[in-house]
């Protein structure tokens, strides 16, 4: 299979970001659409754990294809740090409307300040049509010991749950969002094996280079013979062709 091999990172093609420490030392990109990436490093007995940030869309392909090239040293371990289950009582799509929020976690105490200063807990919220002169709006009811208080969500200006887990849990979740976009860099922990010089032995030191695949654009090559008017000479043309 040709492959076109690069001693530097090329600026047209979106490759991800790396922390200083590993480098990327070469690409080697196929015709089949994958790209072999390596990063050199240096270990030794005190230092055998390596860093290597990663963008979320190419987890699962780095975790498949890493591999150490090195003479004195082998892959021992990889871990990767994830999301922790989340105790929200509602969906991450609920928190799109403010309306379908309340009303999903009806029961939960609020406090709302605005046209009218209110605390309760939330009864119910109704939907009022809209008309000619007002667009739609919602009326939230609350329970607290004057008894049934309505308000206007739109003519709210702030509202606050009074409890502080269900505030953290909601940062959470919003936070799990957050990493779960494509370009979110998680870091990858490696745990280098060093090789004995001999049985009694550990190595000191090694060097080497993480390689792994990812998913590229289609790269392909073409060639152009230019002949001059007169004569036998002419000039060949190497062109770079890519398919994304």
């Amino acid at each position: 299979m040709p492959n076109i091999r690069l001693a530097y990172l090329l600026a047209a093609v979106a490759l991800p970001a790396f922390a200083a420490p590993l480098p990327v030392d070469s690409v080697t990109i196929s015709a089949a659409g994958l790209a072999m990436l390596t990063h050199p490093f240096s270990a030794d007995s005190k230092n055998t754990r390596l860093s290597l940030p990663v963008r979320q869309r190419d987890v699962n392909d780095v975790l498949k294809t890493l591999v150490v090239l090195s003479p004195d040293a082998t892959l021992a371990s990889m871990s990767l740090a994830g999301n922790d289950p989340l105790a929200l009582p509602v969906a991450l799509e609920q928190l799109n409307s403010l309306p379908d929020l309340l009303l999903a976690l009806r029961g939960e105490t609020i406090s709302v300040s605005g046209t009218r200063s209110l605390t309760g807990r939330i009864a119910s919220v109704a939907a009022q049509p809209a008309t000619e002169t007002q667009p739609m709006r919602h009326r939230v009811t609350l329970l607290n010991a004057q008894g049934l208080q309505t308000f206007v969500l739109e003519d709210a200006i702030q509202v606050q749950f009074r409890d502080d887990r269900l505030n953290r849990a909601m940062q959470q979740v919003l936070d799990k969002a957050a990493g779960q976009q494509p370009n979110a860099v998680y870091d990858l922990d490696i745990q280098l094996r060093l090789k004995a010089e001999d049985s009694r032995q550990s190595a000191v030191r090694a060097e080497g280079q993480l390689a792994y695949l990812l998913a590229m654009p289609l790269w392909k090559t073409a060639y152009r013979l230019v002949l001059e008017p007169e004569g036998d000479t002419g000039t060949l043309q190497a062109m770079a062709v890519i398919e994304n």
